[in-house]
């Protein structure tokens, strides 16, 4: 039989073996960057980014948006549990699909890698860089010159 204290303290500290398994988000604040951006959940993200980044990394970026959202000063959870929530099986190894997301969003500037797990993610992504427009079909290509036509009429909400 164990006492409250001891049950709180089993339920409220990670065991010191699953220390390295954490991934700690933290928002990335760019005052410069940040109010010409988007939503990571807008509809900019996912029209345009998306075909850039792919769906396991747009996800990554709209689940940790989520989280920092309700949490401001950061959130830390299982990289599993994370991994899992995106639909992804595993999250360990290099060529894991759950680790590819994150260096994707790394590789376009989306969040940073930070010392001992801290990952910091962008709370707006900036518009497409012109040199990825040009990769995007053709659909998209128009979409995209539409919507910087109209201005600031668009709205660019998450959804």
């Amino acid at each position: 039989m164990t006492n409250s204290t001891n049950s709180t303290t089993i339920y409220h500290k990670q065991p010191p073996d699953l220390a390295d398994q954490l991934m700690h988000l933290r928002a990335w604040e760019d005052p410069v960057a940040d109010p010409q951006g988007h939503h990571p959940r807008s509809l900019y993200v996912e029209l345009f980014w998306l075909p850039t980044l792919g769906p396991t990394a747009v996800w990554f970026l709209r689940r940790a948006s989520l989280l920092l959202e309700h949490c401001p000063s950061g959130y830390s959870m299982p990289k599993q549990h994370l991994a899992q929530e995106l639909g992804l099986g595993g999250w360990q190894g290099a060529n894991s699909p759950f680790w590819r997301a994150v260096q994707r969003c790394r590789d376009f500037n989306l969040v940073h890698l930070g010392p001992n797990n801290i990952v910091f993610v962008r709370q707006s992504i900036p518009d497409l860089p012109s040199r990825l427009v040009k990769k995007l079909p053709i659909r998209l290509k128009l979409l995209h010159a539409d919507w910087h036509s109209t201005g600031p009429a668009r709205q660019d909400r998450a959804f």
